[in-house]
């Protein structure tokens, strides 16, 4: 089965180590790579997983031009690695940005509620979801409490859904099985809408009761793999999802590969 990691994290060689050392210690959190892409790569080979798509955040402008850079050096490189650039949703010339990135041949790209300093739902910022619903692209956002920070937090999913409602064409992935550690309200305001939720960081911490209710009330077509790599083990999540006993085996391999395949079109 060919399987696709739909969230990861990896940096620039040069800024690898300061950037795991970093985040670390402001979330708390172990690190399971060194940050890099050769680093990535083994955590693949190890878990066999086939292709990783990395979810960058820019925190400042200069990084939104450095990161489409660096992703751009990955899709002339990389086979295995799909790379998401990053706007930040303030910026003066975010449209320009979104033109940029979609002339480029990018899908989609990661947006950051907490590192970023935005309300999802902040009418201000609907003009970039609009230009992105327009080239066809999707918008990973993280979704819900993020350790390096403190509540109240941007993302919830009542404020996704004022923004399902408002935009219902926008392409939207909220990750973290739809809000981290808010999985009642994700429960109320989420499953069954259209949007995409992914896995990633925390699908073995929510109760197994909980989680097959979410498996069964939103549309599998809808549900991604993902792991937070390096801040999961990808070997552990996968092995992990594979073990679910109320997922059938059909369609493990939709949210494990042909969800992310038509997401990212071909391959």
């Amino acid at each position: 089965m060919i399987v696709i990691d739909f969230h990861t994290h990896a940096f620039p060689q040069h800024t690898a180590s300061k950037a795991i050392n970093y985040l670390s210690k402001k979330a708390g959190i172990k690190a399971y790579t060194d940050g890099t892409l050769e680093g990535l790569k083994r955590s693949m080979k190890k878990a066999k997983i086939n292709y990783s798509v990395i979810c960058n955040i820019a925190t400042r402008p200069k990084h939104v031009d450095a990161i489409f850079s660096w992703c751009n050096s990955i899709k002339n490189s990389e086979n295995s690695i799909i790379s998401l650039p990053s706007i930040l949703p303030n910026m003066r010339d975010r449209i320009l940005w979104v033109e940029k990135i979609a002339k480029a041949g990018f899908k989609g790209i990661k947006l950051h509620p907490e590192y970023q300093n935005f309300f999802v739902d902040d009418r201000n910022i609907y003009e970039l979801y609009e230009a992105i619903e327009e080239k066809n692209m999707f918008i990973l956002f993280h979704a819900g409490e993020d350790s390096g920070f403190r509540p109240p937090f941007h993302s919830c999913p009542m404020r996704f859904s004022k923004l399902i409602r408002d935009l219902p064409n926008v392409k939207i992935i909220i990750a973290h099985m739809g809000s981290y550690r808010m999985y009642k309200e994700t429960e109320e305001y989420i499953l069954g809408k259209n949007v995409f939720i992914d896995t990633s960081y925390c699908l073995a911490e929510i109760p197994l009761e909980m989680l097959k209710k979410f498996f069964s009330k939103h549309p599998v077509e809808r549900i991604i793999f993902g792991t937070d790599s390096p801040w999961r083990d990808q070997k552990t999540c996968l092995e992990y999802f594979l073990s679910l006993p109320f997922v059938r085996d059909e369609d493990k391999e939709k949210i494990l590969y042909l969800n992310a395949k038509n997401l990212l079109i071909e391959l």
